[in-house]
């Protein structure tokens, strides 16, 4: 998906946005009340595949750009609900349960000692299952 199209498909998702969105092409889509925190986003990818293990689900969550935002829980699952089947229609398993706010608070709340090497551990057990992640 361009960056075109992703914020425009955004802006219909999150009319209002007290978050300033900065894309991976440098491009960016303003907060509606002025100010406020960013929130970088990167290109698509194969990320839904992380939702086949709860260590992978939790980890989108826990990485520090979504942990360490100044979003709310809700907010931030609002996001993942959308961000998800834009970016990694394909890859997301049949019986995905959208995040919900109460979810993200809990999973928020457990900080990862260390993203790179839970992500590769993630990203280990994902091949061994069969799916390609970068």
């Amino acid at each position: 998906m361009s960056t075109g199209a992703f914020r425009t498909e955004l802006e219909r998702a999150l009319p209002e946005r007290p978050f300033r969105v900065e894309f991976w092409d440098g491009g960016s889509l303003e907060p509606t009340n002025g100010g406020g925190p960013s929130l970088f986003v990167r290109g698509p990818g194969a990320v839904g595949h992380f939702l086949r293990l709860p260590e992978g689900r939790a980890f989108l969550v826990q990485v520090p750009g979504t942990s360490n935002s100044a979003l709310s829980d809700a907010q931030i699952a609002v996001l993942l609900n959308w961000m998800l089947p834009q970016f990694s229609r394909e890859e997301i398993p049949p019986d995905f349960v959208p995040y919900t706010a109460e979810e993200v608070t809990r999973l928020r709340n457990q900080r990862l000692d260390d993203v790179a090497a839970t992500r590769a551990a993630i990203v280990t057990r994902l091949a061994a299952m069969g799916y390609r992640v970068e």
